[in-house]
């Protein structure tokens, strides 16, 4: 997981420097996260950002919310599309890709479903909630979008259950994902005992074996 610092963008427009290297190899010794940017009106384009200033709009941001950046002079609203964490350091970013947007456009994405009110099922509670469905896939204007959806789940009993048509999405929202999808329930688990009491072996009394085998002589010599 990235370890994110207090602290605030040098500017409110985030200042992106063009990527000069040429070919797949890639300095990372310059400590600069490289990139790319694509989209309407914008033809793609290599790009390199302050590590500490991607942690921020990560942050602030996240993948569904619309920000301004300059590159090479020129401003662009973009949303971050993905980014990559090195495999070998977590808290380090590795790759990012920036989409750019208009004012006219929508934007397509998976938005976090956020639960409120969990501490009620916590280790004391025999109560579980059980998560199904983490995000939803909402289109929504430029410029609308949110981090998360929030679910108050609080007041959730045995046997209820929350899908998505119980969220409270901001206007002009399309949610995507069938409405009848569950995001969350809760159950009382059982759990099954063990049978206290050990199956024995069957003890066979050496007497009985001895008949058997003067039965089995005696049918021998008839």
């Amino acid at each position: 997981m990235i370890e994110y610092i207090d602290y605030h963008l040098r500017s409110e427009i985030m200042n992106i420097t063009l990527r000069t290297q040429k070919g797949a190899v890639v300095r990372r010794d310059l400590n600069l996260v490289p990139g790319v940017v694509y989209g309407k009106e914008i033809e793609p384009t290599t790009i390199q950002a302050d590590p500490l200033d991607l942690a921020k709009a990560v942050k602030q941001y996240g993948k569904n919310r619309t920000f301004k950046i300059k590159v090479d002079g020129k401003e662009h609203q973009v949303y971050i599309k993905d980014y990559t964490l090195n495999p070998i350091k977590q808290n380090e970013f590795y790759s990012f890709d920036l989409q750019k947007v208009t004012a006219k456009d929508k934007i397509t994405a998976d938005i976090p479903v956020q639960l409120l009110g969990r501490d009620k099922f916590g280790k004391s509670s025999p109560l579980l909630l059980q998560v199904i469905t983490n995000a939803v896939s909402c289109e929504y204007p430029v410029g609308k979008g949110v981090n998360s959806l929030d679910l108050d789940v609080s007041a959730l009993e045995e046997g209820d259950a929350l899908y998505v048509r119980d969220l409270d999405v901001p206007e002009g929202y399309k949610v995507h994902t069938p409405e009848d999808t569950m995001i969350c329930n809760v159950s009382i688990p059982t759990y099954k005992e063990e049978d206290e009491e050990s199956e024995t072996e069957e003890v066979v009394d050496p007497a009985d074996v001895e008949a058997i085998k003067q039965d089995n002589d005696e049918e021998e010599e008839a």
